[in-house]
């Protein structure tokens, strides 16, 4: 991922982010073309990263939320999805299981 890349903001989910989260499990009727990626540079252990999380803009629009910051989905982690990290060299690290404060409701 390129320094250009590293900054706050909302954006569509880049491949390295796209594919594992359609690998892998989605509540039912979620369309991978809503979800979108709030971001914001930080740093972890001394590295820079870009922290990110995924989620679905239909809902967030719902609550009011039309382009939210990394921050503002602090008090709706209902919307989020998943989260994680980029490394510089662009390795993605995804967080295991459902965001900090997101519950999956029962089917």
């Amino acid at each position: 991922m390129s320094k250009d890349s590293i900054s706050s903001g909302v954006r569509s989910l880049p491949a390295a982010v796209r594919d594992p989260i359609a690998a892998g499990e989605l509540p039912p009727g979620t369309d991978l073309a809503v979800l979108r990626m709030a971001e914001k540079p930080g740093q972890l252990a001394g590295r820079q990263v870009t922290y990110f999380r995924v989620f679905d803009s239909e809902k967030a629009a719902r609550k009011g939320l039309d382009a939210p910051s990394f921050e503002d989905l602090d008090d709706h982690l209902d919307v989020v999805l998943r989260s994680g990290h980029i490394e510089s060299d662009g390795t993605v690290v995804m967080n295991h299981g459902w965001p900090v404060g997101v519950r999956q409701l029962p089917g």
